[in-house]
Order: C-alpha cells, then structure tokens, then sequence
C-alpha cells in the first residue's frame, strides 16, 4: 500500500466497503475545528457482513488491537462481535490509530447518525462524515475539554449548518 497515515486507514476501509461513519477528531476538523489528532474515530453499521469487511480491512492494514496496560493482541472476530452489540476497539497499524466505535456516547442509532451524515473527501477519498449536530451530540457527551474546544470551534454563530 502506498498511501500511509489516514488516508491509508480510510482507503482501505472504503475499498473494502465498510459502512461507516467518521466521527472524532477528524470529523471536528472537517466541520471546522483547529485542533489537532492522532487517530482516526469510526462509528460502523453493526451487521454481521459490514463487521466481515471490517475484519478483512483491518487484517490488510495489519492492525493489533491496543489493549488495557499497554499491550497489543490481535483482533479477534469476537472483538468485531462486540463492536456490533456496542463496545469500542482501538487499534494500531502501521498506518496509525484506528478507534472503532459501535455505540458512541450521546449518538443516536448507526442509521440515524448515517441518514444525517455528509459526504466529504479526505485526500480525495470520499466518506461519510457525521452531521455537525451528531457530532456536537457525542462530543458533549464525551465532555472532555478537547471535546468541548470541538464544540466550541464547529457551533461559531457563522455556521449555518448548526442547529441551535
């Protein structure tokens, strides 16, 4: 694979046909926010087959999932199964951090939060993006002072995309 960093993680996320969402950081930056991150954060349609394609994808980026205490392990297709009842995986390839999440703190149901995501590029990779308001949802909900400096940057009074 050429491509390294996120563009990496996402090509071979879309190439595989993974349902997703971004969410996170990244998903700040592209509604506006300054800040800076180093990982990639995904919210994925919960189904047995798109959980597959994800497994596949994250096999390809030789991804090993990041457990408690600093050890890495290999993903399991158990630990896909969880994501889909709801759990988060973080994971770590070559190419960087990838968190997958499959029940995000204050998001709404996968298909609701898909329904009012935006197509957006990142490195000329098209995507789903969160919508500003699922985003400001999750991020009030996840309360950290980053999160909350998220919120900040992506409601300015000039976003017309925000509902009040």
């Amino acid at each position: 694979m050429s491509a390294t960093g996120p563009e990496a993680i996402l090509a071979r996320l879309v190439s595989n046909e993974v349902d997703f969402v971004l969410i996170g950081g990244l998903a700040a930056i592209a509604h506006g926010s300054q800040r800076v991150t180093r990982d990639i954060d995904v919210f994925v349609e919960p189904s047995n087959a798109n959980l597959a394609r994800l497994e596949a994808a994250l096999a390809q980026l030789e991804a090993v999932q990041l457990l408690p205490g600093g050890e890495e392990g290999k993903s399991e297709s158990s630990d896909l199964s969880m994501v889909g009842l709801g759990a988060t995986l973080h994971t770590r390839s070559a190419s960087g951090r990838l968190d997958i999440v499959g029940a995000p703190a204050g998001a709404a149901s996968y298909g609701d939060v898909r329904k009012r995501a935006v197509t957006g590029q990142i490195s000329g990779i098209q995507i789903w993006i969160s919508g500003v308001n699922d985003l400001v949802s999750m991020k009030r909900a996840a309360g950290r002072p980053l999160d909350l400096q998220d919120v900040a940057d992506i409601t300015e009074s000039s976003r017309p995309d925000f509902e009040r």
